[in-house]
């Protein structure tokens, strides 16, 4: 059998968390619909709405015929889809696929009850449970390393596995699958068709995603003295956080606890950090209409900062409440795209770079933010509210400076030197879950930005649109949280805020809100 190439090391790591329940891929949801903008539409904001409406015409639903059609015409295209992982962990095309190998369709008789849940294109919370916690890869299996539900014949779930999909490839497959969707000239209608065989395509003509990780365009040589200073403060924080430091959590528990709770119970409440987490954990998705957004990139564009600086801003400032010890860390791990860079357009597979940006949390200490403040503005204290907000104000923008500062810096190195390999080799060897684990003063966000790629089609009323769209990854223990967002042009920014079960973070999901607002 043909294969397409053996695993890189990082593809390999990927997989080796996932055969371990370290994560499960990213689930990105759109709804499609030929209707008018719904963004103004009284109906579609009600709490009667349901996917289907102002989509009432059979022509503008998302039927298995025409779903089919579509991704026979995507998948010869882009040989990720046909891929699969061997036992020798290599990349090798599928013989054939049918169309009950990817796409599940679900029906219910209301989309907006309380047990489904996915109005303005939300995946539905039983099937990111389900996606997430239930849904396994096995290396030989012979199956796609991709799937979709269909619900309502309106939205439309992708579910792409780690070792080939980045959060980018999810929302670049909405795109692609529109393009094709509105090509189509004719459906056949046909209930369990072939939408690929090996033997219809040259497979030598198609170009399978090389991994960048082992690329030498990647790698700058870093100098030996560096190297070693890195390995040995690595060995010795090893055998400092798992021998001699006792792990702490400085996040209060507002968990309340009945009297007849087990000690166990107990113990896992006070120690979030060990606290055992599914990989669905709890997910709160919001919008942020495009009145309220195009004012908020205003503000980012007057201040010189990006929307991920801006986020991690909101972030740390809402995590305030929560803090008892101000000498801990917040690390946000932050996923760049790198298709730009490598003239690699739309196209499937891991190419991005992940950046972590340190931010010591005495950055919203407020006694020692107050002295700065004061020394600073010769401001006083005589409106405690007042100064209080002019204080929080000081914050955010430390934050946001703090952060933006360093992805800037950070971008500029490539422009200049290529790709710096520093991130890329942590990406590929470091074991650093075991680190965040034990190191109960260092706290993992994580920020995916897919904003930037557009999901709009210019085309008729005839044409289909995406309306709305949602997304985020699988959750593990290093993360306190994730924050995913995307933009679609009917409906606005897309938040999804993403935490594992056993933390309660309610009170930073309300403030949140607030800012934003």
């Amino acid at each position: 059998m043909t294969t397409f190439r053996p695993l890189s090391s990082f593809e390999k790591k990927i997989l080796t968390q996932s055969l371990n329940d370290q994560r499960n891929g990213t689930i990105f949801s759109s709804t499609y619909s030929k209707s008018l903008s719904r963004e103004n539409d009284a109906d579609w904001h009600s709490d009667e709405v349901t996917l289907g409406t102002n989509s009432s015409k059979d022509d503008s639903r998302l039927t298995l015929p025409l779903i089919a059609t579509t991704l026979k015409r995507l998948i010869k295209s882009q040989p990720a889809l046909f891929a699969t992982v061997n036992e020798e962990w290599e990349f090798e095309p599928l013989k054939q696929l049918k169309t009950s190998d990817i796409v599940n369709v679900i029906e219910f008789e209301t989309i907006k009850d309380k047990e489904v849940n996915c109005h303005w294109g939300v995946p539905p919370p039983y099937l990111l449970r389900h996606a997430f916690n239930k849904t396994r890869f096995v290396p030989g299996s012979n199956k796609p390393l991709w799937t979709l539900y269909v619900i309502d014949e309106a939205l439309l779930v992708f579910h792409g596995h780690d070792v080939l999909f980045d959060i980018f490839s999810a929302a670049n497959f909405h795109k692609l699958f529109l393009k094709e969707l509105n090509e189509i000239s004719t459906v056949t209608h046909s209930e369990d068709r072939i939408l690929f065989d090996v033997n219809d395509i040259n497979i030598s003509e198609l170009k399978f995603p090389k991994s960048i990780y082992d690329s030498a365009k990647l790698h700058l040589p870093a100098m030996t003295p560096q190297i070693f200073h890195k390995q040995t403060q690595s060995f010795f924080k090893s055998i400092y956080y798992n021998t001699l430091k006792r792990p702490f959590g400085y996040l209060t528990n507002q968990t309340s606890l009945s009297s007849s709770v087990s000690a166990t119970q107990l113990k896992k409440y006070n120690d979030i950090l060990n606290a055992h987490t599914s990989l669905c954990g709890t997910t709160v998705f919001g919008i942020v209409n495009n009145q309220r957004f195009n004012y908020l990139k205003s503000i980012v564009n007057q201040e010189h900062i990006c929307l991920r600086s801006f986020i991690c801003g909101i972030a740390m400032i809402c995590l305030k409440p929560l803090v008892k010890d101000f000498s801990g860390t917040i690390v946000f791990a932050i996923p760049i795209n790198l298709r730009n860079h490598l003239g690699l357009g739309e196209s499937l597979g891991l190419f991005f770079k992940e950046l972590r940006v340190e931010c010591p949390l005495s950055l919203i200490d407020d006694e020692l933010s107050a002295n700065e403040f004061l020394t600073n503005s010769n401001d006083n204290e005589d409106n405690d509210d007042e100064f209080n907000e002019r204080l929080m104000e000081y914050q955010f923008n430390k934050v946001t400076k703090h952060v933006s500062g360093f992805i800037m810096a950070k971008l500029r190195s490539w422009e200049k030197n290529g790709f710096n390999d520093d991130d890329i080799r942590r990406m590929k060897y470091d074991n650093d879950d075991d680190f965040h684990i034990q190191n109960s003063r260092t706290k993992l966000i994580q920020i995916n930005d897919v904003s930037d790629i557009s999901l709009s089609m210019n085309g008729d009323d005839k044409s289909f649109k995406i309306v709305s769209t949602g997304f985020t990854s699988s959750i593990n223990r290093p993360t306190l949280m994730s924050l995913s967002y995307t933009y679609c042009e009917e409906m606005g920014l897309n938040i999804c805020i993403h935490y594992p079960d056993s933390y309660n973070l309610e009170s930073f999901v309300e403030c949140f809100e607030s800012f934003i607002e």
